[in-house]
């Protein structure tokens, strides 16, 4: 049955990872459909567990049999390969991106305005420096079209106009136009504190602080395994749920005195228990095995806590083999930058994506390096980020090199 309906999920499944596919789809939203595609997975595998049915059967003696169970569930359930691959896919994306590569290489395209960041935040999160030039030009370009400045001839002109929204290194660029003065040193720690700030780059730590977050990562994934193996342990030896070929029904072994105990007193009906009938003198007589109670008998608190801990157990180690995972990429990730001043966040990393589909999108299918500044109207933040990300543009040169030496 369950494998019949593992099938039928696959349409969904598909359908779920189209939508969060779709770049219509907001980055809470694709969020949202992630985290249920895992949930559907989690909830496909605790139901199994419940209620196990053909080809989803298997004995388990040991605590590890469980590993071998979700394997099994894993093997003949195809939309969790589906959602395997979409998830693979996911994570080999963020892994192209490279740590410290200039905007070059090949992603998707991208046609969008970069949300209006600042170009000098792409600069720096791509470069982890400051081309002056480019910065100056670009952020310029950027004031001009949000209305701070006019070109008079080949002069800029500042605007009377509220500065509060812009950045301190935006403000800096007018104060340039303004006395043709700029600290290229402070100008530069400007725009690297912006970056931080706004969490695109962080600092990377020094090679001893680096190596403790590797052994404590290390550490924390083997005491999650230790406290998976524990509960394993425990589970098995208290409330181990079998199936009794006589009657192929599903009882929990009990083995803690305190809980049978209570089930005695509780029970009303002795049909709950495990029997076997045997000749006595007097005749035949059921005899009942109260250390074993049915698996599906919920009105008794004791069952319920079983049946919980039984599915904890397989959740856990799946939690822990996927957090394994997580810890490679997070050490592979901390000894290629162990040596870097700086690292991108995954914040970081999007916004490059975003950049390099861009940078691609106007050199493949755009004429923006033959059109001129005035021609470019309609471009408008495109033209802006054109000028950082390696596409030739024919800015005003004579009035940027004006103001940058």
């Amino acid at each position: 049955m369950m494998i019949f309906i593992g099938l039928g999920l696959i349409v969904p499944i598909v359908l779920i990872i189209r939508k969060a596919l779709d770049f219509k789809t907001s980055r809470k939203d694709k969020l949202l459909l992630d985290l249920l595609l895992f949930a559907i997975s989690i909830l496909f595998i605790v139901i199994i567990y419940i209620f196990p049915t053909e080809p989803f059967i298997i004995k388990i003696e040991e605590p590890l049999d469980y590993i071998l169970y979700s394997g099994l569930i894993y093997l003949f359930t195809p939309f969790m390969w589906i959602i395997t691959i979409y998830y693979s896919r996911g994570i080999l994306k963020k892994i192209k991106v490279r740590k410290n590569a200039k905007l070059k290489g090949t992603i998707d395209y991208y046609r969008d305005d970069l949300d209006k960041i600042s170009p000098n935040i792409i600069m720096f999160t791509s470069t982890y420096d400051v081309d002056y030039k480019k910065s100056v030009a670009s952020t310029i370009l950027k004031l001009k079209l949000i209305g701070y400045i006019k070109e008079k001839g080949k002069r800029f002109e500042i605007i009377n106009k509220d500065t509060s929204e812009l950045l301190e290194s935006e403000k800096m660029v007018l104060d340039l136009i303004k006395t043709g003065n700029l600290d290229k040193s402070n100008y530069r720690h400007t725009i690297e504190k912006e970056v931080i700030s706004k969490k695109f780059v962080k600092k990377n730590s020094n090679v001893l602080v680096t190596l403790i977050k590797i052994v404590l990562v290390i550490l924390t994934n083997i005491y999650m395994y230790k406290a998976s193996i524990a509960l394993d342990d425990y589970v098995f030896e208290n409330y181990h749920i079998i199936t009794e070929k006589s009657n192929n029904k599903r009882y929990i072994k009990l083995e803690k005195e305190e809980d049978i105990e209570k089930l005695y007193y509780e029970v009303k009906d002795e049909s709950v228990y495990y029997g076997e009938m045997f000749n006595y003198r007097d005749g035949r007589r059921m005899s009942y095995n109260y250390s074993m109670i049915r698996s599906n008998a919920f009105e008794y608190s004791v069952v319920r806590k079983a049946v919980l801990l039984n599915i904890l157990v397989p959740v856990s180690i799946l939690v822990c083999i996927v957090s394994s995972f997580v810890v490679l990429y997070i050490i592979i990730d901390l000894l290629i930058n162990i040596n870097k001043k700086y690292r991108r966040t995954l914040k970081g990393k999007e916004l490059l994506n975003k950049a390099y589909g861009l940078k691609n999108f106007l050199k493949d299918f755009s004429l923006i390096k033959n059109k001129k500044e005035e021609e470019l109207v309609l471009w408008e933040y495109y033209l802006i980020y054109a000028s950082i990300l390696g596409v030739n543009v024919k800015i005003n040169d004579e009035v940027i090199n004006k103001y940058v030496k």
